[in-house]
């Protein structure tokens, strides 16, 4: 029993440490509707003069 929740555990381990493998340039995008956009700082910690954002 000890085995088999080890080898679980593995597994989990060896998939999650394969699957953040991501080797590529971080692109944002240029668009106009990206600028527009919340960020995430700016969701947590709003400042007071923050204009709501813009209606589609």
């Amino acid at each position: 029993m000890k085995n088999l929740i080890l080898g679980s555990m593995l597994a989990v381990v060896v998939s999650l440490l394969v699957a953040c493998g991501y080797k590529s340039d971080l692109v944002l995008p240029d668009d106009p509707e990206f600028k527009d956009r919340v960020k995430f700082p700016d969701i947590l910690l709003p400042s007071p003069k923050a204009e709501p954002p813009a209606k589609p």
